[in-house]
């Protein structure tokens, strides 16, 4: 089955610009900035809390391999975020503010470990967008790319990891 474009993530005050929910014009829902963020900005942090468990890599696949999903599989599934290397973030607890982030071929957030960075200056109004093959595996192949409606990449932990750090090297460094 495959979902267009919508990862939802639970945050616990850890977005650092104030931002809203409206319409995007990727799909659906998108975070939008209410004020300008500047390049190198630490835009958010996922912490692990009370509400929070972290899993596997191969955990967090075996929840997109079963046909008949449990409850925690799908709870994963909406919620699960690659946090550091083989290492799964995911919301074991409901909560009420939800962030909307769509992906982007070129996102003006990069996603490091657990740490969403500003790629760009942000201006007021512009849509915050990541991109998504730095919290999927292979197994997780529910994104479509609406830029070129195929699937979203997916890539080894490994890799990711050297490249978000280069390209966090690159953007600190500029």
């Amino acid at each position: 089955m495959c979902v267009k474009l919508k990862l939802r993530f639970i945050i616990y005050n850890m977005l650092f610009f104030k931002t809203k929910i409206q319409k995007s014009n990727i799909e659906g829902s998108g975070l939008f900035a209410e004020e300008n963020i500047p390049k190198k900005s630490i835009v958010f942090i996922f912490l692990i809390s009370k509400n929070s468990k972290t899993i596997s890599e191969e955990k967090f696949n075996e929840s997109w391999k079963r046909k008949k999903p449990t409850q925690k599989d799908l709870i994963i599934r909406r919620s699960g975020v690659r946090y550091i290397r083989s290492i799964f973030l995911y919301c074991i607890k409901n909560e009420r503010k939800t962030l909307f982030f769509n992906h982007s071929n070129r996102p003006n957030i990069l996603y490091h470990c657990g740490i969403g960075f500003a790629k760009f200056d942000i201006k007021a109004g512009e849509e915050l967008t990541i991109d998504y093959k730095y919290f999927d595996t292979n197994q997780s192949d529910n994104f479509i790319n609406i830029e070129t409606g195929k699937k979203v990449e997916k890539y080894e932990s490994d890799y990711l990891l050297k490249k978000s750090t280069k390209e966090l090297l690159d953007i600190l460094n500029s």
